[in-house]
């Protein structure tokens, strides 16, 4: 008898998959997500982010976006722009609220996502897309590396839509997360020198021949190490930033005098304009630094300060 009622149990619930199967149509226009058409690159000229208590905005100013003055990171800016346009191919997961805390999309474990054009709301988001997304003391991951989606709603709308995303954090309002980190980029064979100007000294690391460098002061000249020559135009490579200082600091720090001046002279010939970085001591060996054609600066630890701030002895060549 419990075997028979076994049966009919599966056979009603296997008739009413199918009936469900029979009904929901991924591509029934009910269930597809309508974007704003107005929501593209070309349109759109901010974006804030707002999750947890912190807000991130980004601005296009001359067609290039910055966030809190800094350039934006362009992969990033990249991947949510590739995301966006994924929108309209967003299918419905769910049309039940009670869904709505695990799937990260309520109004307290959500990323709210506003776009707007010329100071015009065109979209509004809530945004699921963490794999940390509590609500007190219950704790959520609406992202997985294995599904690789990424929910959301808008705030009026029960329905809950998913599109795919490759990594979490797509929407985020991590300040961090969207600024570039670049200080400056110089490839190693472009450069000719690089002078270095402290308040008691200005010296010189100059390549003189194939793999040959000099240390000068302008009235003495020494052998370089040249392990140490190269391994110091290394860093300039690609120079990135330890940290990020707010607009009201960057405001004084363009008002200092530097401690320190760098300057990196480029090649005849390489396309690359001579570049200035500007050092501010700041506090136990942090300093901020700034190239001195852009009107931002950045944070570097004591560590990488203290390998940046050599000395005519750390140059030179003592196995003469």
């Amino acid at each position: 008898m419990i075997k028979r009622y076994i049966l009919i149990i599966l056979a009603i619930l296997f008739v009413s998959v199918l009936g469900f199967l029979s009904t929901y149509d991924p591509q029934d226009s009910a269930n597809v997500f309508s974007a704003n058409p107005e929501t593209n690159t070309d349109n759109i000229d901010e974006i804030s982010f707002s999750a947890f208590g912190a807000q991130a905005l980004l601005v296009k100013k001359d067609s290039k976006w910055t966030i809190n003055s800094y350039p934006v990171y362009e992969p990033m800016l990249k991947t949510l722009w590739d995301s966006i346009s994924l929108l309209d191919t967003a299918v419905l997961n769910s049309i039940n609220p009670d869904n709505h805390p695990q799937m990260g999309v309520t109004p307290e474990n959500g990323t709210s996502v506003k776009l707007y054009a010329k100071e015009e709301l065109i979209e509004e988001l809530i945004v699921g897309d963490t794999k940390y997304a509590p609500i007190g003391e219950n704790v959520y991951a609406p992202y997985s590396d294995r599904v690789k989606r990424c929910y959301f709603r808008r705030p009026n709308d029960d329905n809950v839509y998913s599109i795919h995303c490759p990594i979490s954090d797509i929407f985020t309002a991590d300040i961090g997360s969207w600024i570039d980190p670049t200080i400056c980029k110089v490839p190693t064979d472009k450069i000719s020198s690089i002078t270095f100007m402290y308040p008691d000294q200005t010296f010189s690391l100059v390549e003189v021949g194939q793999s040959q460098y000099q240390v000068t002061d302008g009235s003495t000249s020494y052998e370089a190490n040249l392990s140490v020559a190269i391994n110091f135009q290394f860093k300039f490579q690609n120079f990135l930033a330890e940290g990020f200082i707010s607009e009201e600091e960057i405001s004084n720090v363009l008002e200092k005098d530097p401690n320190v001046v760098i300057r990196i002279d480029t090649k005849a010939g390489s396309g690359i304009l001579p570049i200035t970085l500007l050092f501010y001591e700041y506090v136990d060996g942090i300093y901020y630094v700034r190239n001195s054609a852009d009107d931002y600066a950045f944070a570097i630890g004591p560590q990488t300060a203290s390998e940046i701030f050599l000395r005519i002895n750390d140059l030179k060549n003592t196995n003469q």
